[in-house]
């Protein structure tokens, strides 16, 4: 029975941990990939390359060329880009367990046209797209997982432009307040402010709002 498969696989991919020293965050992210076997996962790890991050860390700049795919293992991340006049406008925020990039360097070969920056001190691991592709020529349960997840990104850009086109301010704070509690707990005001697309007092007032109580 597939559990039967899954159960021996977690047991494997938990040997691995041990046997190529992977960090703990790396296997767990690698466990949740279940169309992978273990060999799959064994040549997965081995391209990743794991590192610790600082916060206010540059991860790619604007005008990069950035083949690269993070995985967030432990920390937070924000994609941002820079407007004529100063100003910061927040494109997505990455957590625990998610992936980020600079889609239109990362797919498309182009400058990037956003900054991601480590918002928290953290570890995170990066897979070059060229290497990825390759090895997925080789193992198809690869090339599943790197399609399944370019979905994922193509649903998440879809949800983002409703999010900003059919939400006010205040029903894009809600959202976040019911879905993403802990991005809320984790974000400075005017990082958030910015991605919700208002001010840092606009963004107070809302709050006040909803929460009843201002910000400290």
């Amino acid at each position: 029975p597939p559990w039967i498969y899954l159960y021996n696989a977690d047991q494997e991919i938990h040997r691995f941990h041990e046997m190529m020293n992977l960090p703990y965050e790396l296997t767990e992210f690698l466990t949740t990939l279940r169309v992978l076997n273990p060999k799959d996962i064994m040549l997965l790890a081995k391209l990743m390359k794991v590192r610790r991050v600082k916060a206010g860390e540059i991860l790619v700049r604007a005008g990069d060329n950035s083949k690269d795919l993070f995985v967030i293992l432990r920390g937070l991340t924000r994609n941002y880009t820079e407007m004529v006049n100063g100003d910061e406008r927040t494109m997505r925020f990455a957590m625990d367990g998610m992936i980020t990039a600079t889609p239109s360097s990362f797919a498309d070969d182009r400058l990037a046209p956003e900054t991601i920056i480590a918002l928290e001190d953290g570890l995170i691991a990066l897979v070059n797209r060229t290497e990825l592709e390759s090895l997925g020529k080789e193992r198809p349960n690869i090339q599943i997982v790197y399609i399944e997840q370019i979905k994922k990104g193509l649903l998440e850009a879809h949800e983002h432009i409703s999010f900003h086109i059919n939400l006010t301010p205040e029903e894009r704070y809600r959202y976040l307040r019911e879905n993403h509690p802990k991005l809320l707990e984790r974000v400075q005001v005017r990082h958030l402010a910015s991605y919700i697309g208002v001010t840092p007092v606009s963004l107070s007032r809302i709050r006040t709002r909803v929460n009843g109580h201002s910000i400290s």
